[in-house]
């Protein structure tokens, strides 16, 4: 879990360093406001088809793959098994979401 933390906050760095070529904004998606959104000028692609694995253990949960940006690409990242943090039970998946300026992406979150 750790090692997950660090990879998403490495591919958060690297997102806002690109920032240079993109919009910024700001805008409410699902009661939470997002600060510094930047948008893609293309949708993203397809989503790839995962094949799940057996889950490690009863209590893990199925975060499925989605497209990431990276610079002005999108590159896949591939879905994984995952604990709930204490107190949750539900991933509620990220989504690529558009809008007059472009596509962005949605963070998923625990519910």
């Amino acid at each position: 879990m750790v090692g997950t933390t660090r990879v998403r906050f490495a591919l958060c760095a690297m997102s806002f360093a690109t920032l240079t070529a993109c919009a910024m904004g700001v805008r409410g998606t699902g009661g939470r406001e997002v600060v510094g959104l930047s948008f893609m000028v293309t949708a993203p692609p397809v989503e790839r088809v995962e094949i799940v694995s057996e889950a490690p253990s009863k209590e893990h949960v199925w975060i499925k793959g989605h497209y990431a940006r990276s610079g002005t690409e999108y590159v896949w990242s591939e879905g994984r098994w995952e604990r709930p943090a204490a107190g949750r039970h539900s991933w509620v998946p990220g989504h690529w979401d558009h809008e007059r300026r472009g596509w962005f992406f949605v963070e998923g979150h625990w519910g």
